[in-house]
């Protein structure tokens, strides 16, 4: 069985989907609203770029993409690749439970790919279960309270710390990091400077 927010089923999926959009729309500054956005994974469904304004919104993912009004959805053919975007287009990036899917060695290329794109000044935003919130996580799929599919693809759970110093030494600027969720997920504003 499956819902409208991950592959798989779990009763908590929809819950925890709005959360996480909650949050990064909160660390959003109202003047880059005027801009681009893309959001990096959006998942089965953009819920996200649904819920957010922007003047322009743009999604990349795995699944095939599908016509939203108002959104430009594109899918990512393989990992390591260059996302297909003109530099320094979009004000801001969002990847919301999506750095945990990707193998370690491959986030410093996409890291860096992400600064490429955004303006000067512009903003990564991102979410992750914390180690413990990926442990917790580990046990809800066997109860089905979250997705087993998508839990079982998690290739690390990030430490504050060690998502704070990934992304400063790929350019990124800290503005804004700490835990959500009763302490179960990180949440990191990141600025590109220059």
């Amino acid at each position: 069985m499956s819902n409208y927010f991950t592959r798989g089923n779990g009763f908590l999926e929809a819950f925890l989907a709005k959360k996480r959009a909650k949050k990064a729309d909160g660390l959003i500054r109202d003047a880059d609203r005027n801009s681009k956005i893309l959001d990096f994974g959006y998942g089965k469904f953009p819920y996200f770029l649904v819920h957010t304004y922007f003047r322009e919104k743009h999604g990349v993912d795995r699944t095939e993409p599908f016509l939203l009004e108002g959104l430009h959805l594109k899918k990512i053919n393989e990992n390591g690749s260059r996302l297909l975007y003109r530099s320094q287009i979009f004000s801001t990036v969002t990847m919301l439970a999506v750095i945990e899917h990707i193998e370690c060695d491959e986030v410093p290329f996409l890291l860096r790919e992400i600064y490429r794109i955004l303006k000067p000044g512009g903003r990564l935003i991102l979410t992750t279960p914390t180690p413990i919130g990926n442990s917790i996580l580990h046990f809800m799929k066997r109860v089905n309270l979250v997705s087993k599919e998508e839990i079982d693809e998690h290739k690390k759970s990030y430490s504050l710390h060690e998502l704070e110093n990934i992304l400063v030494s790929n350019g990124f600027h800290i503005v804004r990091a700490g835990r959500f969720e009763f302490f179960m997920n990180n949440y990191v504003c990141a600025e590109k400077i220059g």
